[in-house]
Order: structure tokens, then C-alpha cells, then sequence
């Protein structure tokens, strides 16, 4: 098991194959909303937690969805509030354009916070993050391929002694 720390750097890591142990109490499979939070609250009840994540911790709402959504709906509303302000409330404020490269990178830097923030929060909370692709193979059996398997190769085996949770996310078909 991999040892964290509240040093940012240290946080951000996650647990290698090889520093899992065979059983916990509970193993998660998504690291999307519903998966993190449900292994937060595992966690937090003082339950053994491994969730496992092939993509990045957050899903799609953090990295594609709703956190970026929200940021650039949120420059958009200041455009608006700036013309509102001429028009309705007599302050003669103008806009002379919209930097493009600033607002993605505010965006974008604003899903990175998020990001190193939530991995900070299931570090500190104890849940062992695991990077890769898991596989049922029994009522509380799961296989785990490494997401890189050259440094990573092999899968390695895991039980839960007391469940695993589904939150694989969806996608359109």
C-alpha cells in the first residue's frame, strides 16, 4: 500500500498493482461522481477502499462536462451582465473582445484544481486509487489490468470482503 501524505505532489500518487493487497473491504469501479463519493463515504464509515479508474478521477462531469460547462457559462454571463450594465443600469462599461487563450485557460485550470483537489481528498481519506480496468470475475472477485501495462504488467486479483459498487458511468449509444 502506497503511504500519502498531505503534500500536494504526494497526494496526487496513486497505488501501484504490485502495493495491493489481495482483499478489502470494499471495491469501487468508476471514479466518476457516483464513484468517488461512495468511495469517500466507504471510507469515511472506516471501511478498506480501492477504486479503480481507467480514465481520470472525476469522469466526465469534472473533465468534460458540467465543472468546464459551468466555466465558460459563467464568462458568458459576465458578457451579458457587461452589456446589461450600458443598457439597463447606465454604466458605461464596453467590451473590446474576448481572450479566447485566457478564458480555455481558465477554464481549463479550474478542472485541474478540481482534479488534484479531489485526488488530495481520497488520499487524505484513505481510499487506495488505482489506475486501470477492472473486471468482475466472481460475486465480490474483480481482475485489475494496470491502465499502462508496460510499467505495470499483469493483472492482479482482488476480493471484497464486504462489496464491490458499479459506477462505470454511461455513454450514448
Amino acid at each position: 500500500m502506497s503511504t500519502h501524505t498531505a503534500d500536494a505532489t504526494d497526494a496526487a500518487r496513486e497505488t501501484d498493482l504490485a502495493d495491493l493487497t489481495d482483499i478489502a473491504d470494499v471495491i469501487v469501479i468508476g471514479g466518476g461522481t457516483g464513484g468517488y463519493a461512495t468511495a469517500l463515504r466507504a471510507a469515511a464509515l472506516g471501511l478498506d477502499v480501492v477504486l479503480v479508474e481507467r480514465d481520470q478521477l472525476g469522469g466526465t462531469c469534472l473533465h468534460r462536462g458540467c465543472v468546464p460547462s459551468k466555466a465558460m457559462l459563467h464568462a458568458a454571463e459576465l458578457v451579458d451582465g457587461i452589456a446589461e450594465a450600458r443598457e439597463r443600469w447606465g454604466v458605461k462599461a464596453t467590451l473590446d473582445s474576448v481572450d479566447w487563450p485566457a478564458l480555455v485557460a481558465t477554464r481549463d485550470d479550474i478542472v485541474s484544481r478540481n482534479h488534484q483537489g479531489l485526488r488530495a481528498h481520497l488520499a487524505e481519506a484513505g481510499v487506495r486509487v488505482v489506475r486501470g480496468s477492472a473486471r468482475l470475475t466472481g460475486p465480490r472477485a474483480v481482475s485489475i489490468e494496470g491502465a499502462d501495462p508496460a510499467s505495470a504488467p499483469g493483472v492482479r486479483h482482488l476480493t471484497a470482503r464486504r462489496g464491490i459498487v458499479l459506477a462505470t458511468g454511461s455513454r450514448p449509444r
